[in-house]
């Protein structure tokens, strides 16, 4: 059986790989993977259900007379270092009604918030997966949606100054958790009657 020989040929062509069209740029960072995750969590404290939601675009529907406990869960390899949680939103309010069963509505809407909280680890442990949760604190962060207060009024008309109360509109809880290597992350949840 004959063998085949190679004869080079210094006309041929041969196929190179593509060059990387980008280059990094030696004078900028090097951009590393974020590895922080945020996800929520929603305890309804009448039927001790709890829902669980992506890090954004959670929304979440409230009944009436229930009270709920918000949770946000942060974890990353690096260490968790702080989380913050708030909320806010713009509400149509209303006064309770009193013995005659008058009640005062303001024309436009009320800010609403949750008190801001916030968690800082001050652990020196060794990176490893580290998970921090912070829950709202059932005496200023655990709410009933239709009783969040739009604060104390005395708008024309009315008697004397009275607490209003959220009966329609959106409430957004924001959170922020950083590692110990400097990233940052925000997540959001809404909920709505």
């Amino acid at each position: 059986m004959p063998v085949e020989s190679t004869v080079f040929d210094p006309n041929r062509v041969i196929p190179h790989l593509e060059r990387p069209r980008e280059s990094l740029d030696p004078h900028k960072p090097v951009p590393h993977l974020v590895t922080l995750d945020l996800t929520w969590a929603v305890l309804d404290v009448q039927t001790n259900e709890v829902s669980t939601f992506a890090a954004d675009r959670g929304h979440f529907k409230s009944v009436e007379g229930h009270r709920y406990i918000v949770f946000i869960r942060a974890t990353d390899v690096h260490g968790v270092q702080t989380v913050g949680l708030d909320g806010s939103g713009m509400f149509k309010c209303a006064t309770d009604p009193d013995r005659n069963g008058v009640y005062y509505e303001p024309s436009g809407l009320l800010p609403v918030s949750i008190q801001h909280q916030e968690f800082t680890n001050h652990s020196v442990l060794a990176p490893t997966l580290q998970a921090l949760v912070v829950v709202m604190k059932p005496d200023i962060g655990a709410f009933d949606y239709f009783r969040l207060s739009g604060g104390f009024h005395h708008f024309n008309g009315m008697p004397q100054s009275m607490e209003f109360f959220a009966y329609s509109g959106v409430m957004t809880f924001t959170a922020t958790a950083s590692n110990r290597r400097g990233d940052v992350q925000t997540a959001s949840l809404t909920t709505a009657p």
